[in-house]
């Protein structure tokens, strides 16, 4: 783990469940145990969710999960219950990854793996292009942004930051992972690891939005 001097974060602090790992609530307010518990329960019920994001921009919290190959929405409380249909040609699968302070979604899409029967994962599947939006609930409103001076096909988002950028990763051809910080149409890419450090992930902000916790994985394991 290292640590790195950012801008002041603007978005959705994470906190994960001790006992399920693949299980995210992203909360600005901050960790909240009760949120926690309640939407271990809430996926639970919804029958082998895979990962569940918690929006507190709203007056009524708001689980995003994928189950079952679905990205769904629903009110903390069990109501609501909403899946997502975009009309988007060439897109296999979506995920929320985060949101704005006006309750706006961030999602990451991608298009049909390239990975696959005669293709190796570790070979192919970085060469999936990768898509990012924003999509207002109250409008029905879906926008791609980051489409400006793309640095890989694969390209996904991992926190928001204050004055409208974020932290994205990228993986290029050579399978070189980095982290870079760019405004949300993708330009002004500015480096936050480095080519050869390994992969980034599981990323976190310290409360003062003023330094950045992170693991990498590299060849040789985690």
């Amino acid at each position: 783990m290292k640590s790195e001097s950012l801008t002041e974060f603007d978005g959705c602090v994470e906190g994960v469940i001790p006992s399920r790992p693949r299980i995210l609530i992203a909360s600005p307010c901050g960790r909240d145990e009760e949120l926690l518990a309640e939407a271990s329960r809430l996926i639970d019920a919804a029958e082998t969710g895979v990962k569940a994001m918690t929006d507190r921009t709203t007056e009524t919290a708001r689980i995003f999960f994928v189950s079952q190959g679905k990205t769904a929405v629903m009110n903390a409380n069990g109501s609501g219950l909403r899946l997502f249909e975009f009309d988007v040609p060439d897109q296999a699968t979506w995920q929320a990854c985060g949101f704005f302070a006006d309750g706006r979604v961030l999602f990451l899409s991608m298009e049909p793996r390239r990975a696959g029967p005669g293709r190796a994962f570790d070979e192919y599947y970085h060469r999936t292009p990768t898509h990012i939006w924003i999509y207002d609930l109250e409008r029905d409103a879906l926008e791609e942004i980051a489409t400006r001076e793309r640095l890989a096909v694969f390209t996904t988002p991992q926190l928001l930051l204050k004055d409208g950028r974020m932290l994205v990763q990228v993986v290029r051809e050579d399978k070189t992972a980095q982290t870079y910080s760019v405004n949300l149409d993708g330009t002004d890419a500015r480096e936050v690891t480095r080519a050869g450090e390994g992969m980034p992930y599981g990323l976190s902000l310290s409360p003062d939005g003023r330094r950045l916790a992170f693991h990498l994985a590299g060849r040789s394991g985690y």
